[in-house]
């Protein structure tokens, strides 16, 4: 049940814990299983992560679990918060407060930056807006960028509504018919 070999490595239902990378610690399941750590109702559990036994290199990054507001935490570079999950189910990146604002995924920055989307040379990079799993329900809205091309393309109803190129030619589907 316990391994302790002779380099200090700990094995918990293993035998051979310093055959894995991180072996330090190692525990074995057959079926579903893990670690469980248990707290107060009020109380933050953590994994933290250390370089050093003084002030913030004693937490440099850290996972958190905050019990009394039920909302998982990430922190990095001397255990500055940089994400959030909240308890529903909100994301924020730079915010502790995601359910502060309309979207369920929030990006916060103090400077130009926000989202970015990569793409190989020759495919499109998407931002969709679904409303079901089939079909174009898939993409019932869409903006997209073809970097085969140079061309940013709006859809709605699952179907190209306006295009820009990289010429700023402005193509504007049915704009003439109408």
């Amino acid at each position: 049940r316990l391994t302790i070999d002779s380099n200090g490595y700990v094995g918990l239902s293993n035998t051979l814990p310093s055959a894995y990378y991180a072996k330090d610690l190692v525990i074995s399941c057959g079926d579903e299983g893990g670690v469980t750590i248990k707290g107060g109702t009020t109380e933050t559990q953590y994994i933290m992560f250390a370089d050093g036994t003084t002030g913030a290199d004693r937490y440099s990054g850290y996972i958190g679990y905050d019990h009394n507001i039920n909302s998982m935490r990430f922190a990095t570079a001397s255990g500055v918060l940089r994400m959030v999950i909240d308890s529903a189910g909100n994301v924020g990146i730079n915010t502790s407060s995601p359910s502060s604002y309309l979207a369920e995924l929030v990006v916060s920055s103090l400077d130009d930056r926000g989202i970015t989307i990569v793409n190989a040379v020759d495919e499109r990079g998407w931002l969709s807006f679904a409303d079901g799993t089939t079909g174009n329900e898939k993409y019932r809205g869409y903006i997209n960028y073809d970097h085969d091309v140079d061309k940013m393309v709006i859809g709605t109803a699952g179907t190209t509504s306006m295009s820009l190129d990289s010429t700023g030619d402005l193509d504007v589907v049915g704009a003439l018919s109408k």
